[in-house]
């Protein structure tokens, strides 16, 4: 429709403008002119298949009245009953939004209006709410128990609400879930670094100067030293840090 719109010749179409007397030639010529190009157009819009029922029509309305009665499936009994099938075996993907399933039954319904196939406004519902996913269960749950229930416009707001709603929701847990997966990661991480680390402390039993467990710095020695008995470590002076004397025998002290 909008390219016969576009070259002004919708209304020839459509049979909705008179073709001119023959003695107003500029009119009654350029009414040709356009009738011709919307036979072309409605031609050259259709495929291979299709232009096999409208070859040989020259006039824009015969062309339309053809393809009305080809392709328009609520003209005969068939196609009415086909498409209540349709909408009757209708559910949603699982991966598409509740949207477009609802866009398919909207326009199954549309088609169907006016026929003796026609989806009332409570077949459209009972259907609707049978066929949603199980993620809609409590949703649905709350329709049920509605004393005077929705009209299909209200119904299909809900759903639509609902939908929008269990999305905020699972993007929220998925946050959720990405902060803990993180934070025990952090953690292990730490955990991990805390066991791994040895500290040095040299070699506390060097000769001369080093750390001993227990005892602070010990300074040079000037030898072996005294030892206790039992072959323990030396007596250390806590004074001056001197092996062989104790602090009582220090001559720093003194």
């Amino acid at each position: 429709m909008p390219f016969l719109r576009g070259e002004n010749c919708l209304q020839i179409g459509l049979e909705q403008e008179a073709e001119p007397a023959a003695d107003e030639y500029t009119k009654w010529k350029d009414y040709q002119s356009r009738k011709g190009a919307a036979s072309a157009l409605i031609f050259a819009s259709c495929t291979p298949e299709i232009q096999e029922y409208i070859s040989g029509l020259d006039e824009p309305a015969e062309i339309w009245k053809r393809l009305h009665e080809k392709l328009d499936t609520t003209v005969s009994r068939a196609g009415r009953t086909m498409l209540a099938r349709q909408f009757n075996q209708s559910k949603p993907e699982p991966t598409e939004p509740i949207q477009k399933y609802l866009s398919k039954l909207l326009q199954l319904r549309r088609r169907l209006a006016g026929t003796d196939q026609a989806i009332s406004d409570e077949a459209f519902s009972s259907h609707l709410i049978s066929t949603l996913p199980t993620s809609f269960n409590t949703f649905v749950d709350i329709v049920l128990h509605q004393p005077n229930g929705y009209t299909v416009e209200n119904l299909i707001s809900k759903v639509i609400e609902a939908e929008a709603t269990a999305n905020s929701r699972n993007n929220e847990q998925t946050s959720l879930n990405t902060s803990i997966t993180s934070g025990t990661a952090l953690y292990t991480n730490s955990s991990t670094t805390s066991r791994n680390f040895k500290p040095h402390f040299g070699r506390g039993n060097q000769r001369g100067s080093g750390y001993v467990r227990g005892r602070g710095m010990m300074g040079r020695g000037r030898g072996r030293g005294h030892r206790r008995a039992g072959g323990q470590e030396p007596i250390s002076c806590w004074y001056c840090g001197l092996r062989g004397h104790r602090e009582s025998e220090c001559p720093i002290k003194r």
